[in-house]
């Protein structure tokens, strides 16, 4: 299990090294305008394999599915570290989310699957201590590596790591034999169409969003085309795996319950909200305050550090009084009151006011980290694996939707202020005045323009936030108060199963 361990930690803390890294990168390859992308496609492909990696590794074995995912993870991630230009970085980390996704759930399925019961709760605790480690020390160590070391480097470790985690799951994992189907017929049952259909007509969105009022404005028949044909595509697949398929990769029946539904929207919402948080925030500390990596990581540790205090207070009083309805609308409160205090930060912002903002936004997202709890609840013991995979597939859509909304609002402002403001200092192009050589060399008065307009964009992003968080708080009251007590000797004996399977919603 140390091999698990090792690449699950690996796996978490790339997340959270990209995000206060990004800055650096953008700027190396001035290339501002496809901010979004570098975070989306690592967020679409980590996606789209949640619902149905368990499908792999049990048409191709655990055992290969999981060495591939490492594989993937590792060469991609060595090719990251040697990018020499963005559209190669965007295309490794879209291989390199293939590699995330992968691993996140087949060390989930191999600890629920494989190991006794008396080890699964030992687990749970080492994985709630990897992701604490893992998101903590990630912001703080990615700064550290762009200002003293390079950002290639934080990917290039990851090649001899998973080498040595492939060698260690070899030995450990040698007892499990391969599939006695060939390979052809297990390549047949995949959901190849399915598959395509999905990420076809979401990357049309995506480019949408990335492109419209940027590259064509809004409305022009090259964005409605695209937007068209986008959602065109996405009914013709939910047509069609209505009608064909006969295990879709999104199973329906779990959209029969309202209480179900109003689950996947609030996992949906959190994810708009913290991958808005997670990259935006690096981004006013790096920008508008002018902070090197290392002491915007430095500066990051109020919000990550209580996140994972939160969210350990959250299940500790979930089990403690058995009710969870009253603390899901308490982290929706907290999430409206931290993206109305991270809206109001600016240039001159003391920091005991930015320290207090950034506590109340991660007291909401580690509470609601317990959403897991009802959802688990809702269905029987043998969906909950797959109940799993769709909650980390709505709030991946929210990490994709809510980066690509989010980021075509703030280039929106940028290129409004850019055009309207007689006298901006910088003209040229976004990527411009995106970079921070650029904005440094500018005289203080110049500067201070500069640095408003991308305060004030990031304002409005944060506003978002609150409205974003208000759905989200709209939702959760549909959830129904599911019975937490144990009163079958089933649920008893899978009682400490459920909450391992929490964490696997932490992971990725």
């Amino acid at each position: 299990m140390i091999g698990c361990c090792l690449i699950l930690f690996l796996a978490i803390l790339d997340v959270n090294l990209v995000a206060n890294q990004l800055p650096k990168i953008l700027e190396e390859f001035k290339s501002g305008e496809e901010f979004s992308w570098l975070i989306n496609s690592h967020s679409l492909t980590s996606t789209m394999l949640q619902p149905f990696c368990r499908k792999l590794s049990t048409k191709f074995g655990k055992k290969l599915t999981f060495l591939v995912s490492i594989l993937i993870f590792g060469a991609s991630s060595v090719l990251c570290g040697a990018s020499q230009n963005i559209q190669w970085l965007i295309t490794t980390r879209a291989t390199m989310g293939i590699g995330s996704g992968m691993i996140a759930s087949m060390t989930f399925i191999i600890i629920s699957e494989v190991l006794p019961y008396k080890q699964k709760v030992f687990y749970n605790i080492v994985m709630n201590i990897i992701f604490a480690i893992a998101f903590i020390i990630g912001p703080l160590l990615g700064g550290l590596f762009v200002d003293y070391v390079s950002w290639r480097w934080s990917f290039y470790m990851n090649g001899p790591l998973s080498i040595i985690c492939i060698i260690i799951l070899l030995i450990a994992l040698r007892k499990f034999g391969k599939s006695s189907e060939n390979t052809s017929t297990k390549l047949k049952e995949v959901d190849w169409l399915g598959i395509f259909l999905l990420a076809s007509g979401l990357l049309l969105l995506l480019f949408g969003l990335n492109y419209g009022g940027n590259k064509f404005p809004w409305i022009s028949v090259t964005i409605l085309t695209i937007f068209g044909v986008g959602f065109v595509i996405l009914m013709f697949f939910g047509i069609f795996e209505k009608i064909f398929v006969k295990k879709p990769l999104i199973p329906t029946s779990m959209f029969k319950d309202s209480s179900i539904r109003a689950i996947f929207g609030c996992f949906y919402f959190i994810g708009w909200i913290q991958v808005i948080v997670i990259y935006y925030t690096p981004i006013y500390f790096q920008y508008v305050r002018l902070q090197s990596a290392t002491q915007s990581g430095i500066s990051l540790l109020p919000l990550v550090s209580s996140v994972v205090i939160f969210c350990a207070i959250s299940g500790t009083l979930v089990i403690k009084f058995e009710k969870y309805k009253w603390l899901l609308y308490i982290g929706s409160i907290s999430l409206i009151g931290g993206g109305f205090l991270l809206s109001t930060l600016n240039l001159t912002t003391e920091t005991l006011l930015r320290v207090i903002a950034l506590i109340v936004i991660g007291c909401g997202i580690g509470t609601q980290f317990i959403l897991l709890i009802p959802a688990l609840r809702a269905v029987k013991k043998g969906e909950k694996s797959g109940m799993i995979g769709l909650c980390n597939f709505f709030r991946g859509y929210g990490f994709i939707f809510g980066i690509s909304i989010s980021t075509a609002l703030f280039d929106n402002h940028i290129l409004s202020n850019m055009k309207n403001t007689q006298n901006y200092p910088i003209k040229s192009s976004l990527n411009d005045v995106l970079s921070l050589k650029n904005i440094r060399q500018l005289d203080e008065e110049q500067k201070n323009i500069i640095l408003n307009s991308i305060n004030n964009g990031i304002s409005t992003i944060y506003i978002l936030c609150i409205f974003v968080a208000v759905m989200g708080l709209i939702f959760a009251s549909f959830i129904k108060n599911y019975n937490l007590r144990n009163d079958t000797e089933d649920n008893n004996n899978n009682s400490n199963n459920n909450n391992f399977e929490v964490l696997n919603e932490k992971i990725i």
